[in-house]
């Protein structure tokens, strides 16, 4: 009766761990089929681009136009690729040499299994500039990425002339440091199978939509199919250590203090905001109160990406700070 009781529970155990196994194999494979079928159709290569042989991996980048160069810097998320400044790049071309890049971890460049800091990313884009472009250059930021040109240019002023942040990040927003909840947050996405399943569902198709209706735009009737599948792409391509970048914001490793940093920079500042963005006015007020060079106008009827939403009256607005 005891051997049978024992039996009973065994074969109960290879039963359970067959289920996971099989329940394993099936998200594994679920967790495939997605990053193949988000990158399919290819919108990222559309556009012609170059490549910045970087030390942590590949840099794509475009270039266009000639004159006094400007830098392009998208906002700092696994969507975000240079695909933002494509409605304004054009624009900005007539006058000036027009750089667009893909920050590593994002779009068509690299995707190392690091943990992505600010301070990577201001030795990316010093580099950058000193190699690429070769000459003082004018910067416009989108979202997150304002940090980096601020950490940058305060570390090399004499590589950047006017700097121009669109709906820049909170000071709060910029103390974010790790922490054990955020570590533990890392830690999950960063898992092979389960990670990937929970980075899957945050950067699905509908939650991307969801997220440029919202957030990104004003008016939710402006948001394309078009831009819905390049972000989404861009959130799975080259495969499964798209997730990283993910993880490391959520780490809050990619968060810096900038009051400091911004307080020291002496050149022209200049801030972009969407008049439909939380807090808009606070956060200007916050940069003025730190920086007295620095300067602001709000966009009408435009949220985070008065780039994508207003293109018109975003290269208006450019040109009367940098012409």
């Amino acid at each position: 009766m005891k051997t049978n009781r024992n039996s009973s529970k065994h074969n109960s155990i290879l039963i359970v761990l067959f289920l996971i196994t099989i329940a394993t194999a099936v998200v594994a494979l679920i967790n495939k089929l997605i990053f193949i079928y988000s990158t399919a159709k290819d919108y990222l290569s559309s556009e012609k681009s170059n490549t910045y042989k970087w030390r942590f991996g590949d840099i794509s980048y475009t270039r266009e136009g000639d004159g006094k160069p400007i830098l392009l810097i998208h906002d700092l998320s696994s969507s975000s690729c240079n695909y933002e400044w494509n409605k304004v790049k054009k624009t900005f071309a007539k006058k000036h040499t027009v750089y667009t890049i893909d920050l590593l971890g994002c779009g068509k460049s690299d995707k190392p299994g690091i943990t992505y800091t600010n301070y990577l990313y201001v030795q990316l884009i010093t580099d950058f500039i000193r190699t690429v472009i070769g000459h003082r250059v004018d910067v416009i930021t989108s979202g997150k990425s304002s940090s980096i040109a601020i950490m940058a240019c305060n570390l090399n002023q004499d590589i950047f002339d006017k700097l121009i942040f669109v709906n820049p990040e909170s000071f709060l927003e910029s103390r974010q440091s790790p922490n054990r909840k955020s570590r533990f947050f890392k830690f999950v996405i960063e898992l092979p199978i389960i990670g990937t399943l929970l980075y899957n569902i945050t950067y699905n198709r509908k939650n991307i939509t969801d997220a440029l209706m919202v957030t990104k735009y004003s008016d939710p009737y402006k948001v394309t199919s078009d831009e819905v599948n390049t972000f989404h792409e861009s959130a799975h391509r080259k495969g499964l250590n798209s997730k990283m970048l993910y993880s490391s914001i959520k780490g809050n490793y990619t968060a810096i203090p900038i009051e400091n940093a911004l307080k020291g920079i002496d050149n022209s500042i200049y801030i972009i905001g969407g008049s439909d963005y939380p807090n808009i006015d606070e956060r200007m007020e916050e940069y003025r109160s730190t920086n007295l060079a620095v300067e602001g106008t709000v966009i009408k009827d435009t949220a985070a990406y008065p780039h994508m939403e207003r293109p018109e009256e975003f290269a208006k607005t450019v040109s009367i700070f940098l012409d």
